[in-house]
């Protein structure tokens, strides 16, 4: 699919799954704590990938809904993913030898939480929009820097 739309479009690509990677190794973070809209069976998927990709998930957890598992990510209000994040997920995903913190789902928006986030974990924290975002931006050979939404974009 990749590789049919760059033929018929003339752009390179940028897929949200290879951009984390890329993220991921360019931060240099192998052991990682995984934020997920998931229900705990696509879980245990994301940490499949991962660990195929040599990555060792230290810590997972999904915020899927209770109501038969459903993701509902779009009715997830910008507080509660706040709460969510800073209160419980992130916290429960941190730990001694993780990392990075990681967050999968493109629905689930957290890019305005990271650089807070980072300030209070005190290690890189990696949202799959910025990652794509910034990935975009690399393969373009567009370098700058831009504060305020976490290390990889501000210093990567």
């Amino acid at each position: 699919m990749r590789q049919l739309l760059a033929e018929r479009t003339g752009l390179p690509l940028t897929l949200a799954f290879e951009a984390v990677l890329e993220a991921l190794r360019c931060l240099g973070a192998t052991r990682l704590g995984v934020v997920t809209p998931f229900p705990e069976a696509v879980d245990e998927r994301v940490r499949s990938w991962f660990s195929a990709q040599d990555f060792t998930v230290e810590r997972m957890v999904g915020l899927a809904s209770a109501q038969k598992c459903k993701v509902y990510t779009a009715r997830i209000s910008d507080a509660e993913i706040r709460d969510a994040f800073l209160a419980a997920a992130f916290m429960a995903v941190d730990g001694p030898g993780v990392e990075a913190l990681v967050q999968v789902g493109t629905n689930l928006v957290c890019s305005t939480l990271v650089q807070e986030l980072e300030a209070q974990r005190g290690k890189p924290v990696l949202a799959v929009n910025i990652a794509t975002a910034w990935a975009a931006l690399r393969q373009h050979g567009i370098t700058d820097r831009l504060s305020g939404w976490g290390q990889l974009l501000s210093q990567h």
